[in-house]
């Protein structure tokens, strides 16, 4: 089993990476490549995965055909396909840099590494629930699947895109529903390509090895290559996951099989909670109504990957607040007057209650160039427990620990449900709160 450490304190933090790290020299890396040739992933099947990936996925939001890849589970977005292609270079560069990657307790690492090279730098970490959490935060869709029963999985799956995940989505797996743990509690896998025959495959930093067989080489396992060769227990790889087929009438999943128990972290029906976390960068291109899970107030829309909520369009659109005492204060210094606009809306809540707030409306452009780059905005920091963006007590106006949204569809529907008025609908809560309706 994948190792985890028992508590986020000890571990390392991920170096700084630069925006666009430098490549090596085309020629010095081919040449690498042939030298190290054997020491890699069959790069065969690789080639042979990729036209199956060509031939078998279809666009987002497409009907599923039973007579043209109606089995298909995984479909494809520009980033998906992104995150693929740099998976499946990582299957032959890993080697590389194996003193570091090709690790125990580094599944997280090994995909913080292909969706830094996919152009992510939000959500690196060491640890998979930070990794988890940092999806939360920026506005993702985070949802665990019902591991019971097979009737539980096929219900939970097909509550989602019809039946289907977009390449590219995180699949983690933990002893403890929170991830915590000891070594061996948990693993994290990237979504791969649905091949002809309905298998789902995921890319992960494998650890299933001849030591989990007696000593027995099997397939699905670090390749020869890596266990006998270069005495490695980790392989960046492919393993395959589930296989799905659908009603010829309907499109619906009728049947899930897992494929591997015997990398149990991964699996459906070993006990394991499973997780599927989709960031908000794959979810702003998938034309789907599941995507839209995030509460904002009537005329608004939630930018997630901003984790904003914007009302208007282009040069006359707003981010709406509150918003951290940090920017506030750095809003007001830089750019005066545009920083006290204030805009009104009204309407019906998810908890069927109405709702009339008044908050901040910078224009988005002021937002953008305040807010950084981090998982947060400036003045928040992540709430790994929570999978939320936090000001600390000391820097809030209120005095109070509060969390930042935009929150999900049903926790504001519990909010209104449980009395919380007009606050339900704005995106600033006191953590107190927070934990009493999530």
């Amino acid at each position: 089993m994948h190792t985890l450490p028992t508590s986020p304190q000890g571990a390392p933090a991920r170096p700084a990476r630069p925006a666009h790290p430098a490549p090596l020299a085309p020629l010095a890396l081919l040449t690498l490549l042939a030298l190290l040739a054997a020491a890699c992933a069959d790069t065969g099947a690789a080639d042979e995965e990729a036209e199956l990936f060509k031939r078998d996925v279809t666009a987002p939001g497409a009907t599923p055909n039973a007579a043209e890849g109606g089995a298909l589970f995984s479909f494809s977005t520009p980033l998906g396909e992104r995150i693929l292609e740099r998976s499946r270079a990582w299957e032959r560069e890993q080697v590389l840099q194996k003193a570091e990657f090709a690790q125990p307790r580094m599944c997280a690492h090994n995909v913080s590494e292909v969706l830094e090279r996919s152009g992510l730098y939000s959500y690196s970490d060491y640890l998979v629930p930070h990794m988890i959490s940092a999806v939360k935060a920026r506005g993702g869709l985070v949802f665990e699947l019902d591991t019971r029963d097979k009737q539980g999985a096929l219900a939970s799956l097909n509550a989602r895109f019809g039946g289907r995940l977009p390449v590219g989505a995180l699949v983690n797996g933990c002893l403890n529903r929170d991830c915590s743990g000891d070594g061996g509690d948990g693993h994290i896998a990237i979504l791969g390509h649905t091949d002809a025959d309905g298998v789902v495959w995921l890319y992960h930093n494998n650890w299933y090895r001849p030591d989990n067989e007696r000593g027995e080489w099997r397939e699905h396992m670090v390749s020869r290559e890596y266990y006998y060769d270069l005495g490695l227990r980790r392989q960046w790889m492919a393993t395959p996951w589930i296989k799905v087929q659908r009603d010829e009438a309907t499109g619906a999943l009728v049947d899930v099989v897992g494929l591997m128990p015997q990398i149990d972290d991964l699996d459906l029906f070993t006990g394991y909670f499973i997780t599927v976390s989709i960031m908000p960068e794959l979810l702003a291109e998938v034309a789907d109504p599941a995507a839209e899970h995030l509460f904002c107030p009537l005329g608004a829309a939630p930018d997630a990957a901003l984790g904003v909520c914007v009302a208007g369009e282009g040069e006359s659109a707003v981010a709406l607040g509150p918003f951290s005492a940090l920017m506030s204060s750095s809003c007001a210094a830089a750019h005066g007057a545009a920083c006290d606009e204030r805009l009104t809306f009204s309407g019906e809540g998810p908890g069927q209650r109405d709702y009339s707030v008044t908050l901040p409306a910078w224009p988005l452009s002021v937002y953008k160039a305040l807010r950084g780059d981090g998982v947060c905005p400036r003045g928040l920091s992540l709430d790994v427990d929570l999978g939320r963006c936090a000001q600390p007590a000391a820097a809030a106006e209120s005095g109070r620990d509060e969390v930042f949204g935009p929150f999900g569809v049903d926790v504001v529907a519990r909010c209104q449900r449980a009395g919380g008025g007009n606050a339900c609908a704005t995106a600033r809560w006191s953590r107190g709160f927070y934990l009493g309706v999530r």
